[in-house]
């Protein structure tokens, strides 16, 4: 018998969508060497953007754009708004 592959338990972090993606986009983004500006430019999105989306004033995304960060970082939309432990 074959179980279904183990999924985060999102409902132990009371985190914010734009809290989780404040803590974890600085790190990807680094470990892709880039600073904000690169990332902005990468984008085509303004490094005011991208500073608030890492400050946690979030701006609201689109799916088109959490995509646009998916494919600049080479992360997994999980990887962007995993909890933070």
């Amino acid at each position: 018998m074959t179980t279904a592959a183990a999924h985060p338990d999102f409902s132990a972090t009371p985190q914010s969508g734009a809290q989780r993606l404040a803590a974890n986009l600085p790190r990807l983004r680094e470990d892709r060497g880039l600073s904000q500006a690169d990332l902005a430019h990468a984008l085509g999105w303004t490094l005011a953007t991208i500073a608030a989306i890492e400050a946690g004033g979030g701006a609201e995304l689109t799916l088109a754009e959490i995509d646009a960060l998916c494919l600049v970082l080479e992360a997994t939309p999980l990887a962007l708004f995993a909890p933070v432990v």
